[in-house]
């Protein structure tokens, strides 16, 4: 480990090297949307933001009417593969199903094992949080299908037959 003055002095070198770096991605970044925008087009990314945008306020952090008109309208929120949900997504889903008990009711269904997105930035500790306070929460109810009725004996032979 290096004394702590010496980190320091090292840091003061990186300093206009990282400040550069910083620079020059953030104006790629301005470009590549520039671009993107001319050409009409959005990534993935783009699209979560965007909603992101239209339903949470940044400068305070809380759901927009639009959120709260959403949440008046769904009452249950079905997700499939929640285990590849990244922080944003949580966001949005937070946004348009509350987070406070009787908002909505949201049903989560995902295997941890399972998760392969992480190139979107996919976080399973979001699953397996929701499945650890779910245990605490006497309003929720983690149900574990642990058997995997697809290769029943009948389900096989009549798929083999086929």
């Amino acid at each position: 480990m290096l004394p702590s003055d010496m980190v320091v002095e090292q840091m003061k070198l990186c300093d206009r090297a990282v400040r550069e770096l910083c620079r020059l991605t953030l104006r790629y970044k301005q470009l590549f949307d520039e671009k993107k925008r001319e050409e009409l087009l959005i990534d993935f990314s783009d699209m979560e933001h965007f909603a992101l945008n239209i339903l949470i306020d940044h400068e305070t952090g809380k759901p927009t009417p639009v959120a709260l008109e959403y949440r008046d309208f769904f009452k249950e929120v079905l997700i499939d593969e929640y285990q590849d949900s990244n922080n944003v997504q949580e966001l949005i889903l937070m946004a348009v199903s509350g987070i406070e008990a009787g908002t909505s009711e949201r049903f989560m269904v995902g295997d941890v094992k399972q998760s392969i997105y992480r190139f979107r930035h996919a976080n399973p500790s979001i699953f397996i949080s929701k499945i650890k306070n779910a245990a605490k929460d006497e309003n929720s109810e983690v149900i574990y299908l642990n058997k995997n009725y697809r290769s029943t004996k009948n389900v096989a032979e009549t798929i083999s037959r086929s």
